[in-house]
């Protein structure tokens, strides 16, 4: 029973005991399985009627939410109408759905016809048209769109006979998708009310509407309700609506608006019920633009898929009708349309509606811009103000640009009374508008865009820098909406329509193109998807229409972006069906060439927004592509006079991003290449001579690398690239063979990386966990393409800040680490700006495998003598181990069992590259410890005892399938002789074990136990407040995560010798889905530590015991530790952890 029934019962209770014949009605209540028979024998236990009525009262609040009307019924049955009828009009007149029902009749059922008069409204049934809507279904042929009547058909069950519970409906800007939503949400009410009957809504109980733009950081579903539906923030309106969430909801209805507009990390709660994760039973109807779509239908959570395509024929004609006022002549069009014999009449009927406008919009072929219904309402504005004016023309413009540049011009007439055109262009007010205003408000609407979640709505600070701010609200170009916060109401800043800021955000980049270059550049980098580029369609096609330099620019930049997406990167030469892929990115490039065509060419040549009159250009235009055509267009601020100049437009597509990527099995570098790919540099001087110089240059001592590069800016020609390591002091040189030098460091770490790593904003706002599940899934997708096409890419890893212009800002994103940044190897492509949607930032930084030796710690530092370095007898975790004979160290990890067999775990790389035989002997402490302890006369006592503390039994150095994932791993077995061994980790100082606040017996390893650093189910097993501790040769550090889900790293190019005399052999490996982590007060890992145990402590105070989550396999320059997780490794070594009981002795 909800609050409000329970409040009239409170209130009815005098009445209701005075009235009430309970011995009657219990009967019929538990019948109907409301009271039990246990409530009932507590009613009747009493002696007095009152006092039976009086429990039934306390005890009828408690019995579900189908008591109350129950209730009222079983009165009815009871000949108490008149009760009945008391109870259920208080219940009506006090409702929560029909109080929301009221306020969206009040709010929603009423729509401004003209965008910037908010005066001017009309109710949504005098204008709305129905849109033409596809519902997508999916067979095993392939996905058709089959045409359905109304939104109604959302509802309808699948053929499964299954209903519905996650609703997509998707549309481009402006088709209707909010007024839809309105639309929806006022039949419901006007049903709700009585006013007006819609069966599908007749079982309803609550239909609740929510604009995703204006869902606040970590808002509650609950929250969200009573802000953006102010009166359900009344007493007992909220609890009624959850409480139909939790217990009714097979008849509550959600409606999410705006999913293009929302970022999912701002609300949980709210992207889990888009993502299904919670209120799986309510029905949930998502709107988005389609880029968005195919993000969701991919996660699989979507019963149905619906679009709306626009406005057909009949659809303008109806709205034409409404927006003139000539719904008899559209009346008479449908009943000659209905005759066969009257068709031709119809058409002329038709022709005439809107005075005209119908003909027109058929005659000049504009039904391509008006069956979106924003740009039909515009067209209708534009038309009859033609129509009104002394200087009647009859005509309309076929461009969006020149089209919203007359909608301004319409606005400012209508703002200072401006009758001619001679008076606009001497208007000072515009004049100031044009020059300072508009310019002002052109960044402010880019800047909205180019934000993560696509900022529509802006605070009022926002516009101080903005000149007569005033203006823009008196011309209608923004508008403050009335942002409901429980019964607090609250100003936000917006543009009259999205289109409106789409074309002054194209109004800024065009202007920036006479003072900065750079601005579109850094926007066009940013769209590097085709979906990015086209759900910015607008503001490209607006650029294109604005500034005639643009064209080629946008151009040229949407076919590289199509090279590296189009599967075959070419397009077919005659038959576009061959692939709807390449022919579609045709037709959009094509669109943004009829728009620059209808401004800067002369009017009157064809050149409109359907495809005919340029069918035979078309094939002309994908076969200059493929012969290797290259056509320059002339930068200049005059527009072409020729119309043959069509031709030069449609040629702008340079020939090197339509043609494959080359390749070559020549390998000119010593870095850690794989094979080349398509260069992004224009113009190569000569391809082999420059290969010829890098391979002639002197590799003198600290000379790492030599290869061709170029610029990633582009602004240099093609210069030989030198890394080279601290020790070289050789004189560098300038030139060499005709080319430039340029040197770049090897092994000097990089300090941005370092500083964005260890970041307060780094360490203060971790990734969210599924932002960390998204950005792993985007790696392990793109990260064999990303290493095979960029010969300088180290690492590839999430961070939750973004280094832009020496400033870190809040942003997760995707780190790609390479060795020398903005150097890019001669015939790679430039870095991404975006991978699957997410920011790519680029750092310098690279991965070294930790096998060399470090400085040994004092013997005083350490107790027990449980020093790393040192012998010790019995073995232990964390001890510095290497092979026999050789000048690598590492640790000796966690101690583990294979069939019985007493081993311990270590890195192959410790072991030396190739690994060793097996059964080859490994020695603790390792050759190179004793040589250091005997220059320094350390642990002498131990000098003549035989160091070898295992042999070699098996060696993993590759990638590993692991529950349907590759992970990288780099471990060795070795089985443990001549010792014996011991639970408590080497290398504890009682200052480390202070500063950690950690006990002896807390490391302990007797009871440890392996877990899994990622939880299938919840995700939270490592999480970045877990505290991680590390057993290796540098001693006993803590840490934390930085993420787990799939950082990727390329290993260094080691020589190694092949057996055969003189030959040697390249080895670079590739180990996907490690895990980062960070140091808590110093480093995690130093050289050395490779092999050691990663742990966390679980448990009760005082009773906490070791969970091995992986091994240390390297460590970054930036100071960051890469660990294997454990699971993989123990399930390819088939091994499980030791139980370790002192005393115990093994061969």
């Amino acid at each position: 029973m909800n609050t409000t029934q329970i409040n009239i019962l409170v209130e009815m209770t005098p009445v209701l005991i005075k009235n009430l014949q309970v011995e009657d009605i219990i009967p019929d209540m538990v019948d109907r399985e409301i009271l039990s028979e246990r409530d009932a024998e507590k009613v009747m236990a009493h002696k007095t009627e009152q006092d039976q009525a009086f429990e039934f009262l306390c005890i009828l609040p408690k019995c579900g939410p189908r008591a109350f009307e129950t209730f009222v019924e079983v009165l009815r049955k009871h000949d108490k109408k008149e009760l009945a009828d008391l109870l259920a009009e208080k219940a009506t007149e006090s409702s929560s759905k029909k109080q929301i029902a009221s306020f969206y009749i009040k709010h929603l059922s009423q729509i401004q016809r003209l965008p910037w008069d908010p005066c001017d409204t009309m109710h949504i049934d005098d204008v709305y048209v129905n849109p033409q809507w596809v519902h997508d279904e999916r067979k095993p042929a392939g996905t058709s769109s089959v045409p359905i009547q109304s939104y109604t058909s959302l509802f309808n069950d699948t053929e499964q006979g299954r209903t519905p519970k996650r609703i997509l409906v998707r549309g481009i800007a402006g088709i209707g998708k909010t007024t839809f939503t309105q639309k929806m949400a006022t039949d419901w009410a006007n049903n709700t009310l009585g006013l007006k009957k819609c069966e599908v809504f007749s079982n309803l109980k609550y239909l609740l509407i929510l604009n995703l733009r204006s869902i606040l950081p970590h808002q509650t579903l609950k929250k969200a309700i009573e802000m953006q539906i102010p009166c359900s923030a009344e007493k007992g309106v909220i609890e009624d609506v959850m409480c139909a969430l939790n217990d009714d909801c097979n008849n509550v209805l959600l409606v999410f608006d705006g999913y293009d507009e929302y970022d999912p990390n701002t609300s949980k709660e709210i992207t889990d019920i888009i993502y299904r994760r919670r209120y799986q039973d309510v029905c949930t109807v998502i709107t988005t633009r389609p880029w968005k779509a195919e993000k969701l239908m991919n996660r699989q959570i979507i019963d149905g898929v619906y679009e709306i395509t626009g406005l057909t024929v009949d659809n303008i004609a109806e709205y034409v009708a409404k927006f003139f006022d000539d719904r008899e002549t559209y009346g008479e069009y449908l009943k000659l349309k209905s005759d066969d014999e009257f068709y031709s009449a119809s058409q002329e009927m038709l022709k005439s509606m809107g005075m005209g406008l119908v003909g027109y919009i058929m005659k000049k072929e504009l039904m391509s811009l008006v069956k979106i219904p924003i740009l039909l309402l515009f067209i209708c504005l534009l038309w009859q103000e033609d129509q009104e004016s002394d200087t009647k023309t009859d005509s309309l413009l076929a461009s969006y640009t020149l089209l919203y540049k007359k909608l301004i011009q319409l606005l400012s007439r209508r703002r200072y009374g401006i009758r001619t055109q001679d008076e606009m262009e001497q208007s000072a007010c515009v004049k100031n508008l044009e020059e300072q205003t508009f310019i002002s408000l052109g960044k402010l609407a880019y800047d909205g865009l180019v934000k993560p979640d696509g900022g529509l709505i802006f605070d009022e600070k926002d516009l101080q820098t903005i000149p007569d701010v005033s203006e823009l609200y008196r011309l209608g170009l923004l508008s403050q909406a009335m942002m409901f916060h429980n019964l607090d109401i609250k100003h936000e800043v917006k543009f009259l329509h999205r289109t409106f800021q789409e074309f002054f955000a194209a109004k800024y980049l065009a202007w920036t193109l006479d003072t900065d270059n750079s601005v579109l550049d850094l926007f066009l980098e940013s769209l590097d998807t085709l979906d990015k580029l086209y759900d910015m369609n607008l503001v490209l096609r607006f650029l294109c229409g604005l500034s005639y330099s643009a064209t080629p620019v946008v151009l040229n930049w949407a076919t590289h972006v199509a090279r590296k997406t189009i599967p075959v990167y070419s397009f077919p030469k005659q038959d576009f069906s061959e692939s709807q892929l390449t022919f579609g990115f045709i037709i959009w490039c094509y669109g943004l060439c009829e728009e620059y065509c209808c401004v800067y060419l002369p009017r009157g040549k064809h050149f409109y927004p359907e495809l005919t009159s340029w069918s035979e250009k078309l094939p002309k235009f994908v076969q200059l592509g493929k012969e290797g055509a290259s056509v320059s267009v002339p930068v200049t601020s005059n527009p072409p006079h020729d119309p043959s100049s069509v031709g030069v437009v449609s040629q702008v597509v340079q020939t090197q991003y339509l043609s494959p990527p080359s390749s070559t099995e020549e390998e000119i570098t010593q870095t850690t290449c794989t094979e080349s790919t398509a260069t992004s540099v224009d113009v190569v001087p000569s391809a082999a001579a420059i290969k010829t110089a890098c391979h002639s240059f002197p590799r003198t001592s600290g000379v790492m690398a030599v290869f061709p590069a170029y610029k990633a800016s582009g602004q240099h020609p093609p210069f030989i690239a030198v890394l080279v390591s601290i020790v070289f002091c050789e004189d560098k040189m300038t030139e060499h063979d005709g080319f430039a030098v340029n040197y770049y460091s090897w092994d000097m770490s990089d300090m941005e990386a370092q500083k964005a790593f260890f970041s307060k904003a780094a360490k203060d706002n971790p990734i969210p966990p599924g932002t960390s599940i998204e950005i792993g899934q985007a790696i392990q997708k793109s990260s064999e393409h990303l290493f095979k096409n960029h010969r300088n890419l180290t690492i590839i890893s999430a961070s939750p800040v973004k280094v832009q212009g020496g400033e870190i800002t809040c942003k997760p994103c995707i780190v790609l680490y390479c060795r020398a940044k903005g150097v890019v190897p001669l015939g790679d492509p430039l870095f991404p700006k975006l991978i699957e949607g997410i920011p790519v930032d680029v750092r310098e930084g690279f991965v070294s495998l930790s096998m060399h030796n470090s400085a040994p710690q004092t013997p005083e530092n350490v107790h027990f003598g449980q020093n790393t370095t040192f012998y010790s007898n019995p073995l232990r975790m964390g001890c510095s181990i290497g092979l026999s004979k050789s000048i690598f160290t590492g640790t000796s990890g966690v101690f583990v069992q294979q069939e019985g067999t007493l081993c311990f775990l270590t890195c192959s790389h410790v072991l030396g590259i190739p690994p060793p035989a097996i059964e080859a002997e490994v020695c603790q402490p390792s050759d190179a410890d004793v040589r250091t302890n005997n220059y320094n006369k350390q642990d002498m006592a131990s000098k003549d005892k035989s160091k070898v503390c295992g042999v070699v039994k098996n060696v993993y150095f590759d990638n590993y399938g692991y529950k349907g994932k590759e992970y990288g791993i780099d471990a060795a077995l070795i089985k443990v002789k001549h010792r014996d061994i011991h639970a408590i980790p080497a290398g504890l100082t009682p200052e480390t074990l202070q500063n950690l606040n950690l006990s002896e017996d807390e490391l302990s390893f007797n009871n440890a136990v392996c877990i899994e650093p990622r939880d299938n189910e919840t995700n939270t097993v490592l999480n970045p407040n877990l505290v991680l501790y590390k057993c290796g040769k540098t001693g006993l550090t803590s840490g934390c995560v930085t993420f787990k889900d799939g950082t990727a790293f390329r290993t260094e190019r080691i020589k190694f010798k092949t057996g055969q005399p003189g030959a040697f052999k390249d080895l670079v490996k590739v180990f996907p889905n490690v895990v980062e982590v960070c140091g808590v007060g110093g480093l995690f890992s130093n050289k050395g530590d490779s092999g050691a145990a990663v742990f966390l402590l679980k448990g009760p105070d005082g009773h906490k015991i070791p969970h091995v989550v992986g091994m240390v396999v390297a460590e970054t320059d930036y100071h960051s530790t890469l660990m294997s997780p454990i699971w993989p490794i123990c399930e390819c070594f088939n091994i499980k952890l030791a139980r370790i009981e002192e005393g115990m002795e093994y061969e």
